[in-house]
């Protein structure tokens, strides 16, 4: 053979394997590009390329599933473009990435590891600008990115987002459709550059002027090899409005559903140190004007001031909420781990100080709309939060609250001197951990009720959150005498509640002043019992009961001129104030029955006689006797102002 024909023998055998090479040259890319993208992570990966050409290749298809945390990213990139020159890519650097359409569906993955557990890398891919200059890419071009989020409590998020890449620059613009249909959509914008500084502003679609979140990064030191530093050194600042942040973050945590609108003005300054095995965040936050409402009700204005240390193991937090000018001040410490999802928080309640001079329970809102108001004394409390990931749903707080001789009223019933200790958690309801006691030294309502005291312990009925209390002991001082009452349960499920309230001791002339009859006198001691009925709306009693003590009393009743003529003309009436000039009884018994509107009945029996009439001959007098409760409550209460009166009694139980 000649050397001509072996020459061309092996020209062709070169060819040949040169187009073998080709030929088999898309498996190797996707063996390459497999490999490498599953040392990163990912798993499920399909690839599809077409053959390469002079200038660029095509990968026909490209699919792939990631972890990150408790996430789990679904991605389908079809058709990307990639444009090379053969000299830069012999030095790995590609000229154009094309990336026509990129689907994502994101969902929580089960076993997972938990948010900070994962790699500090992403943390600083996201927090800094300086990995750009790394990429192996002069442009990148994103055309359409279409993404659907599913919360754990089954929120759905969608996002649409397009950017480019040029020079080492990268501008990301895009929107949130938020899971409310009612709700605008979300636009954002992201800038970062290659020397580390990243902008990322969110606004509401029609005020992008004023961004309801603002975050500025920026590294403390510039180096192009600064990922593969220990450490990396960032700081920033974060600021946002809650009215609009609020609504669309809260799905994210799982509750949707919370019955709160927050406003107010956040601003936070951290810093940040990443390697490649850990991270940690510090700072500063505050939120001014903070105020909203929950659950119907106008929450009050105030400061929130807090700082935090975050790392990959666990979230610090404490802080510290002053409301009404300072007047009420609250605590709060906390610590959430990443890797078990347990945590606590413990609450302090700064000593709240009332005074009519100075705070006021009223004062917590401008448009104050409850017939009460605390006007002296003073209340602290504690409290401690714990939860665990696994019964999320079933936090029981445990709250400790210190009442020291508050003052105030409810509509013109005026109260002083409360005080006592309420040790209270909350899981399906709110209930008391140990029994509850407390003292109040005087209600007025009319006449004073006083030395209260009351020892009871509360529990949510099952299956329901209205409340039943157990009461254990009931004590009160009035009317010269003593009442009280044993054991008994308010169950707010049933239609009525009943329960017994034993007099004794209760003097006759106290009794007799509240009618405020001019002339009318009397002496003795009555005791006895009033059955009292509650339903949701009225109080009913019916045949309550009293009877003098023996030896019994005397009556006196001098009549004013009015009733004196009237005697004159009628019989009836004469014989009753002459009865009643000077009777001395022996026998006093009274029926009550009251009935809802307030009507009172009595049924008075009286036996005895007056020693200056019909010459002392006994006398029985059966009297039935009516009276508004409400219209008398009222005729007796002072006209003072109801500040003034809380005052004075307050200052004459200490």
């Amino acid at each position: 053979m000649s050397r001509r024909n072996k020459l061309l023998i092996w020209l062709a055998g070169i060819i040949a394997l040169l187009g073998l090479c080709y030929a088999s040259l898309p498996w190797v890319l996707v063996g390459l590009i497999k490999h490498n993208l599953a040392a990163r992570g990912l798993s499920d990966i399909k690839l599809r390329v077409d053959h390469p050409n002079w200038h660029g290749i095509r990968l026909h298809s490209l699919a792939f599933t990631a972890i990150a945390g408790e996430q789990q990213f679904f991605c389908e990139v079809p058709n990307v473009e990639v444009t090379y020159h053969l000299m830069e890519l012999v030095t790995g650097t590609v000229a154009r990435i094309r990336v026509p359409v990129v689907a994502v569906r994101i969902q929580s993955a089960a076993g997972s590891a938990p948010f900070g557990q994962t790699t500090a890398l992403p943390l600083a891919t996201l927090l800094s600008g300086q990995w750009l200059s790394q990429l192996p890419v002069r442009e990148l071009l994103l055309e359409q990115l279409s993404a659907e989020a599913r919360t754990p409590a089954d929120t759905v998020y969608t996002l649409q987002l397009s950017g480019e890449l040029r020079d080492a620059q990268l501008q990301v613009n895009g929107d949130i459709r938020l899971p409310k249909p009612a709700q605008r959509p979300i636009v954002f914008s992201i800038n970062a550059q290659h020397t580390g500084e990243v902008r990322l502003l969110v606004s509401s679609i029609d005020q992008t002027a004023t961004p309801m979140l603002d975050l500025r990064v920026n590294p403390v030191a510039v180096d192009k090899d600064s990922l593969k530093q220990d450490p990396i050194d960032l700081n920033g600042v974060l600021t946002a409005k809650l009215d609009t942040l609020v609504p669309m973050v809260l799905p994210l945590l799982g509750a949707a559903d919370w019955k709160a609108g927050l406003e107010g003005y956040l601003k936070s300054h951290w810093q940040a140190k990443v390697t490649d095995s850990h991270w940690q965040v510090t700072g500063e936050a505050a939120v001014h004007a903070l105020g909203g409402r929950w659950r119907d009700q106008v929450l009050p204005r105030g400061e929130l001031t807090s700082k935090f240390d975050v790392d990959s193991q666990r979230v610090t937090l404490s802080s510290t909420l002053r409301v009404a000018e300072q007047a009420v001040v609250l605590e709060t410490k906390g610590v959430h781990q990443f890797a078990s999802g347990d945590g606590h928080a413990d609450l302090t309640l700064r000593p709240v100080v009332f005074s009519d001079a100075g705070f006021v329970l009223s004062r917590l809102r401008k448009d104050w709309p409850y017939p009460f108001d605390i006007t002296a004394g003073r209340v602290s409390g504690s409290g401690r939060l714990v939860w665990q990931k696994a019964i999320v749903r079933q936090l029981e707080p445990q709250i400790f609250i210190k009442l020291n001789k508050l003052g105030g009223h409810y509509s013109n019933m005026i109260f002083a001197g409360l005080s006592g200790e309420l040790a209270l958690t909350y899981g399906e309801g709110v209930r008391t951990s140990k029994d509850a006691q407390l003292h109040i030294d005087v209600v007025d309502i009319g006449f004073p009720v006083e030395k209260i005291d009351v020892r009871f312990a509360l529990a949510p009925l099952p299956k329901t959150v209205l409340p039943l209390v157990r009461v254990q002991s009931f004590n009160a001082q009035l009317l010269g005498g003593t009442a009280r009452s044993g054991p008994f349960e308010l169950n707010f499920g049933r239609d009525k509640n009943a329960f017994v309230v034993q007099l004794e001791q209760i003097g006759l002339n106290d009794i007799m002043k509240l009618e405020q009859q001019e002339g009318l006198e009397g002496s003795g001691v009555l005791d006895g019992q009033i059955p009292i009925e509650i339903s949701s709306k009225d109080i009913f009693v019916t045949h309550g009961q009293l009877s003098a003590r023996k030896p019994g009393g005397v009556i006196r009743y001098t009549p004013t001129p009015k009733v004196a003529a009237l005697a004159q003309s009628n019989a009836s009436v004469g014989m009753m104030v002459k009865a009643l000039s000077n009777f001395r009884y022996q026998v006093l018994d009274v029926i009550s029955n009251y009935k809802p509107g307030g009507d009172l009945t009595l049924q008075v029996r009286l036996e005895g006689k007056n020693p200056d009439w019909q010459r002392g001959q006994p006398v029985n007098l059966n009297l039935n006797l009516h009276e508004n409760i409400p219209a008398l409550l009222r005729s007796l209460q002072l006209s003072e102002d109801i500040t003034e009166r809380v005052r004075k009694r307050y200052q004459d139980t200490e």
